[in-house]
């Protein structure tokens, strides 16, 4: 076996998932292998265009070994773009050289690209200085604006610019189009009788909602000719209480494979806010939704959502459930997913652990990103292998979190000398506490992966080893890297001494039968309302614990990511969770809490407290970052870093972007 420049293996080898690398025909196009890139791209556009960037990061998924690529955020007119202009403009001219660089880059690799259209309807992904276009002037409940209804003129205009679009993207170089009538878009409310109410020719029976994809197909048709690919992404089910089920998407697809005649289908489940699932979702959920519409159809289908690994992959094509196998975040997190899978390499391929979180970020917040691949949005930056390092050095790393194991992976693969001391008896720091979670295990990948590594490259790691000066000078080292986390911050209050105060971590890592006893609880939210809240929370509801989060805030699980939300939150409600907002903690008591409206206080200077019933109160920040042994270590060396929350509290993201960057510079 052989590899690339960029550390991809490269092999001659019978692959061990032989349907998986088997090619699948797709109207007039091959395509070399059954793994599709879905549409989820960087979202760094700011007019519209294909920037570098973009062309970076789909260039890395070809190189690999993905067979085909799906540009998704393609929009088809300008009331589908947003005021920063992140969506791609398929429907303007002068975008086609940008297309056609990206779709020339792609081919280089082997790879075949079509491009996702979409017109997003009703539905507002951001700011927009245009109304939205709707079937009729039906809100959708996930935004606060009420849509146009498109006279007939439009609906045909529309028709035009998709075909427009599609004659672009052909002109590029594009193998295809994609339609995008999933997710509660454009195309499907068209399919959908509760957002579209229409009485003419575009709404009533299903032959008349489903005229606006058939009309598009066949205009695409028309000006595209039969060896151009078109395709479509539906959601089999919509998880919407007047949604559609999958009777009702297994006919409208027996009629685009029909009467529309597209060469494959993609199928999904759930709509805007909801479709991409966390890792409380079991893998393959939309598996058997795929099956329906392949057995229905007879044309080839794309199996997708929280398909992250080779064999469950290669099982859903044996069992005849697909054809193909789509996948996002699985090759956001590792853009040569195909490759090591294709060398048998199964524990080089760093693991989706299904966060949700800067994987779905956009243009506004600096483009998608990954927590666990600091390369995914940064391919210029990153991509490449870390240079072997010109001068070796003995590296200590004080700190087994995510930010100490991603500084001692590199600087190894570089060449150097890396020690690691972990003062627990496992490594993962604030990662392996989460994975202690309900519904959060799959976490624990972000740990493994680099413990696999490290094991592989030969660190050397001392687990339950607190170091201190004496141990740190016995390694002799040349840098010292602290990635020693943050602690707690004890709030300024009076607390009884008879009270029972622990923080997440301590909750977390404790026998559950310690909550005998325990009738009531009190989680304090520091105003974040992230994981760490909701994770306790969570946690001792699942042991029977009546809970109340309070949070001196106005928000409920404000930094929850908004696909994971909604989920997490009708689990808390079915457990019985109570929420308190505008509520900050003023003293702890043995059994009770004191807590007050900050905002009454601020208005009318009076301070009304009251009490809520607890035998246990959980803490949750502020931290701040935990340097001590910064001070103690002046002696040894003078080569001291700093990394992650032990520099300043933040998020997954940081520490292992900061522990990647800086190990590069070592």
């Amino acid at each position: 076996m052989s590899m690339l420049a960029d550390g991809i293996p490269r092999t001659g080898a019978t692959p061990r998932f032989p349907r998986l690398f088997e090619p699948l025909t797709l109207g007039a196009v091959t395509v070399p292998n059954r793994i599709v890139m879905l549409p989820a791209g960087p979202s760094r556009a700011f007019d519209g265009s294909v920037p570098d960037d973009d062309i970076d990061y789909f260039e890395a998924r070809a190189r690999g070994g993905v067979g085909l690529i799906v540009v998704g955020g393609t929009t088809v007119h300008e009331t589908s773009q947003l005021r920063s202009r992140p969506l791609r403009e398929a429907y303007r001219r002068d975008h086609v050289r940008g297309f056609a660089k990206l779709a020339k880059t792609v081919h280089r690799q082997g790879t075949r690209i079509v491009g996702q259209l979409v017109h997003l309807g009703r539905e507002s992904i951001g700011e927009s200085d245009q109304p939205m276009w709707a079937p009729s002037a039906v809100r959708s409940p996930r935004t606060t604006q009420t849509p146009h209804a498109m006279t007939a003129a439009e609906i045909e205009e529309l028709v035009e610019c998709f075909a427009v679009s599609a004659v672009n993207l052909r002109d590029a170089g594009f193998d295809g189009v994609e339609l995008h009538a999933a997710h509660g878009y454009l195309i499907a409310q068209f399919f959908s009788p509760a957002a579209n109410r229409r009485d003419d020719e575009w709404g009533g029976p299903l032959a008349n909602r489903t005229r606006f994809a058939e009309r598009i197909v066949a205009a695409i048709r028309d000006r595209c000719g039969p060896e151009f690919v078109v395709g479509a992404r539906i959601s089999g089910v919509e998880e919407l209480a007047d949604g559609l089920d999958l009777p009702a998407s297994v006919a409208i697809a027996r009629r685009l494979a029909g009467t529309a005649g597209v060469d494959y289908l993609s199928v999904a489940i759930g709509t805007r806010g909801a479709y991409v699932k966390d890792m409380a979702v079991a893998g393959g959920v939309a598996v058997p939704l795929a099956r329906a519409v392949r057995d229905a159809t007879g044309v080839p289908v794309v199996a997708s959502q929280r398909i992250t690994h080779p064999t469950l992959a290669e099982s859903i094509l044996q069992a005849g459930d697909a054809d193909l196998i789509g996948m996002a975040r699985a090759l956001i997190a590792d853009p040569a997913w195909p490759a090591w899978a294709r060398s048998g390499q199964l524990d080089r391929i760093l693991p989706c652990v299904g966060l949700a979180q800067d994987c779905r970020q956009y243009n506004g917040a600096g483009g998608v990103t990954c927590a666990h691949n600091p390369s995914a949005g940064r391919e210029s930056e990153l991509l490449s292998p870390p240079a072997p390092a010109s001068r070796p050095r003995r590296v200590v790393v004080v700190g087994g979190g995510p930010a100490g194991l991603e500084v001692a992976r590199i600087a190894a693969g570089r060449g150097h000398d890396v020690v690691l001391f972990e003062r627990e008896t496992r490594l993962g720091g604030q990662v392996a506490v989460a994975a202690l979670a309900p519904h959060r295990a799959e976490i624990e990948g972000v740990v493994s992966f680099r413990a696999d590594a490290l094991e592989r490259l030969g660190v050397r790691v001392h687990l339950g080893v607190a170091a201190g000066e004496a141990e740190i000078r016995a390694a002799r080292p040349d840098t010292v890297v602290l990635a020693t986390g943050a602690r707690l911050e004890p709030p300024d209050i009076d607390i009884d001494p008879a009270a029972t105060v622990v923080d997440v971590a301590t909750l977390l890592r404790g026998d559950p039968r310690a909550l005998a006893g325990i009738r009531q609880a009190v989680v304090v939210d520091d105003g974040n309302g992230f994981w760490d809240t909701y994770s306790a929370a969570e946690y001792l509801a699942a042991g029977g614990v009546q809970v109340t989060i309070v949070t001196a805030g106005g928000q409920v699980a404000r930094g929850i990511p908004f696909e994971s939300a909604p989920p997490l939150l009708t689990r808390l409600r079915g457990a019985g969770v109570r929420h308190r907002v505008f509520t900050a903690l003023a003293a702890i008591g043995a059994g009770e809490v004191t807590v007050y409206d900050p905002y009454e206080l601020a208005a009318t200077h009076w301070l009304q407290e009251s009490t809520i019933p607890a035998d246990l109160v959980v803490l949750v920040g502020p931290t701040v970052g935990d340097d001590r042994l910064a001070g103690e270590l002046a002696a040894v060396t003078d080569d001291i870093r700093l990394v992650g929350d032990c520099l300043a509290p933040r998020r997954l993201t940081h520490a292992v972007l900061e522990g990647q960057r800086l190990a590069r510079r070592l």
